[in-house]
């Protein structure tokens, strides 16, 4: 909701909060965690903090290569991701 209307501080809020939650029901390393991930990469690339994108991408990133069983869209998800976090870096080679 936020991440649509704009708001991206308050989804920063917000995706702490459901990171927290997911963690603390599914364990650290649990694909469920993937989307709070996904949720603060894409409202810090709002903000224009770019690092702090790009390490909660790479920790969605390690959580879907702990679990082989991850599912296609749930990786496309994250690609795409750091697509846009590459495109805004103009690293566009690795976009």
């Amino acid at each position: 909701k936020h991440l649509i209307s704009g708001s991206f501080s308050l989804a920063v809020v917000a995706g702490l909060q459901a990171l927290r939650y997911s963690k603390a029901v599914y364990g650290t390393n649990s694909l469920d965690v993937i989307p709070a991930y996904l949720l603060l990469a894409e409202a810090n690339m709002g903000l224009n903090r770019l690092e702090m994108a790009n390490k909660y991408l790479e920790f969605g990133n390690w959580a879907i290569l702990k679990n082989p069983n991850c599912t296609y869209e749930l990786r496309s998800q994250l690609h795409r991701n750091f697509g846009k976090l590459y495109t805004s870096q103009e690293k566009y080679s690795k976009a």
